[in-house]
Order: C-alpha cells, then sequence, then structure tokens
C-alpha cells in the first residue's frame, strides 16, 4: 500500500499529485512514476525544503525523469512558517 493506504484502487494515482495529510493541515506533494504498480515496490525519495521556500516546480522538474528512469516515488511535504515542527 503507498502511504498507508490499505484498499488500493483499480488504478493507482501516477504523476504529479496534491493532497493535504489528514488531521495535521499539512499540505504535500508527490510524484509517482506512469508505470507504478501496487504489487511491485519502489524507492523513494522525501524532500524537505526551507521554511517558506519549497521549490517545488525545480524539484519536480529535475526529480521527474529520474523517478521515471529509476522507480522513485518521490514526497515533499510543505513545512509551515516555523519550519518542520510536528
Amino acid at each position: 500500500p503507498v502511504f498507508g493506504i490499505q484498499d488500493q484502487p483499480a488504478e493507482a494515482k501516477t504523476g504529479r499529485l496534491s493532497e493535504t495529510l489528514a488531521g495535521h493541515d499539512r499540505d504535500y506533494q508527490w510524484y509517482v512514476p506512469a508505470g507504478y504498480h501496487p504489487d511491485q515496490p519502489l524507492g523513494l525519495v522525501v524532500y524537505l525544503h526551507p521554511p517558506l521556500n519549497p521549490q517545488e516546480q525545480p524539484l519536480f522538474s529535475a526529480w521527474t525523469g529520474e523517478a521515471d528512469r529509476r522507480g522513485l516515488i518521490v514526497v515533499a511535504p510543505r513545512a509551515t512558517s516555523q519550519g518542520w515542527s510536528p
């Protein structure tokens, strides 16, 4: 399962996605390669950026091709203005 989701949909979500972490009001973006299949493990890259400077566009521009080639999921949670406090 991806990100603790127990029941995978018939077609897993792929591409660049954006969601809010339930119960925490924290947004995150992620990229899943088009060839993703729930039965095949992939690597994971977590990008933690400086507060107030997410650099999402350069990040995903640089990593999507590499993620496709190497079979990686890229996750970029957004820090609050205070940083990485829970």
